[in-house]
């Protein structure tokens, strides 16, 4: 995929999380998609997926990601943000105050990972995006 569609998949992505759209996430989704958050949690294939996001849709009804920042190097997108309305329960402005890291590893044309990382140089450089 052109770097293009990549940045294009990595965005709907976001988009279905964003609206909660379970379903339109899936589709987005390999059959055996990873997720991986902060490193401590994985979670392996399409089905374990389902049940991962429905139950922190149902976690955190206002949860979103703000994109600012989207780096594509290959066939991974690398997105810089952050978050309100997520576990944390924190102040909307003391969350979103908080930069993350997404990484969406596209394979035949969907999301074949997902891995949220903390901001740091380290990361930074270790993606590309220093």
């Amino acid at each position: 995929m052109a770097d293009h569609e990549v940045a294009d998949l990595a965005f709907r992505f976001v988009e279905c999380i964003n609206r909660q759209d379970l379903d339109g996430l899936l589709d987005l989704m390999t059959e055996d998609h990873s997720l991986y958050v902060l490193g401590d949690h994985d979670v392996i294939g399409k089905e374990n997926q389902r049940e991962a996001w429905r139950g922190y849709f149902d976690l955190c009804p206002e949860y979103m990601i703000h994109v600012w920042e989207m780096h594509v190097r290959g066939q991974t997108a690398i997105l810089v943000g952050s978050t309100t309305g997520s576990h944390l329960k924190l102040p909307r402005l003391d969350e979103f105050r908080d930069p993350l890291i997404w990484t969406a590893k596209v394979r035949d044309g969907k999301v074949g990972e997902w891995a949220l990382h903390h901001l740091t140089d380290e990361n930074r450089n270790s993606l590309g995006i220093a």
